[in-house]
């Protein structure tokens, strides 16, 4: 449900600071959030399912051929899973998130592809194309959002702006702020502006509008934390956005790491075309690739 105007709030802020208070004393530890998240935290795959009712359409087979590929770590380094859904398939033998989307999507028209988030959220439902996969895998503003986390800075503030330009200065405003502040005090954090508009970046917004339930439904500018491998912090929106709450997300994640914050099921993972692994500093620190993401199962 849409917030009303009058009621919003620091939500993000609110949620962090909750679940931190209650994780924080049962293992905290020095390692700052977004250095064990960058290191530790493996990503959470987006489902790419192809609904049918029998043989594959003709039209779609270049793109699944292309999202099978993909997924099987043939070609790049997403984090994408492919899967092909009869309407009469027997779901023994499916995965729980499996069963529920065909239990669940047996009024849609087929074929069609359906991208659903981590958290099991609907980022698309149409027909793709081989450029459409590609343009997916290959999001300019996602590619500096890692390179930037790559290179050591301590969370980026990623403005959405929307259509209201006055809206969208005092978004970017604040966030400047924010970023100068932590500048005094020797903290790195890096901005990046997307805009909702961009066609080009038209998947990396729609992943950013379902970090939470409702924010496609709402207008106006988002700002979002990122750390670790591009993962995202819940939405600062409307009167959330200033200076002094983004200070205290930056300092949420510059401060020490609870090593349970994923599994309290923050924020959401974008989808990356990375080989992480093979990218991250040789900090001696070895990687904890089977920690458990903690997101909830699909229907829930």
């Amino acid at each position: 449900m849409a917030r009303p105007p009058s009621a919003v709030v620091s939500i993000a802020l609110l949620s962090l600071s909750l679940a931190l208070g209650h994780l924080a004393p049962l293992s905290a530890c020095d390692i700052p959030v977004y250095e064990y998240a960058l290191l530790n935290w493996s990503r959470q795959d987006y489902t790419l399912c192809y609904l049918h009712d029998g043989a594959e359409a003709p039209a779609d087979a270049e793109a699944n051929k292309l999202l099978r590929k993909v997924a099987a770590g043939k070609e790049g380094h997403a984090n994408l899973r492919f899967v092909s859904l009869k309407a009469t398939q027997d779901p023994e033998g499916l995965s729980p998130e499996d069963r529920y989307v065909l239990k669940t999507t047996s009024e849609l028209s087929r074929p069609r592809h359906l991208l659903l988030s981590p958290k099991g959220r609907t980022v698309f439902s149409g027909r793709m194309t081989v450029a459409d996969v590609r343009d997916l895998l290959a999001s300019a503003q996602t590619a500096s959002l890692a390179g930037m986390l790559l290179r050591g800075t301590h969370g980026v503030l990623v403005v959405m702006t929307d259509r209201n330009e006055a809206q969208n200065a005092a978004a970017l405003k604040a966030a400047q702020n924010a970023v100068h502040a932590a500048e005094g005090t020797g903290v790195s954090v890096g901005l990046l502006e997307v805009s909702r508009q961009d066609p080009k970046e038209r998947w990396l917004v729609r992943q950013l509008l379902q970090v939470e339930t409702d924010l496609a439904n709402l207008d106006g500018p988002m700002v979002f934390g990122a750390y670790g491998r591009c993962h995202l912090t819940e939405a600062y929106l409307g009167k959330g956005i200033t200076a002094t709450n983004l200070q205290g997300l930056v300092a949420f994640m510059k401060g020490p790491c609870t090593c349970d914050i994923k599994a309290a099921n923050l924020g959401v993972d974008l989808v990356t075309n990375y080989d992480w692994e093979s990218s991250l500093p040789a900090t001696g620190t070895p990687l904890n690739l089977t920690e458990p993401g903690g997101y909830v199962t699909f229907g829930e």
